[in-house]
């Protein structure tokens, strides 16, 4: 896995690439991949600095009181719409 810095250090790369492009869709790819690092980097501090308030896949069990019933659990006395 990647870290802030290691995607903030590919951005510049991207941008001397840029410096040397003459085909415009060249032109247009350099700059979506400079931006990209630089946003994967921006993510990457967010979630460093946000991690302890953000919902973790191992803390939810699918066995939890949900409040949904499927369909299919509905009795047979059971009122319509209801």
């Amino acid at each position: 896995m990647f870290t802030a810095e290691q995607f903030r250090a590919k951005a510049p790369e991207y941008a001397e690439l840029l410096k040397t492009a003459v085909a415009p869709s060249e032109i247009i790819e350099l700059q979506r991949r400079k931006q990209s690092f630089s946003l994967l980097a921006q993510n990457e501090d967010w979630l460093a600095h946000n991690f302890d308030k953000i919902i973790h896949a191992q803390d939810v069990h699918p066995q939890d009181d949900n409040p949904v019933k499927p369909a299919a659990a509905k009795t047979k006395g059971e009122p319509r719409g209801s």
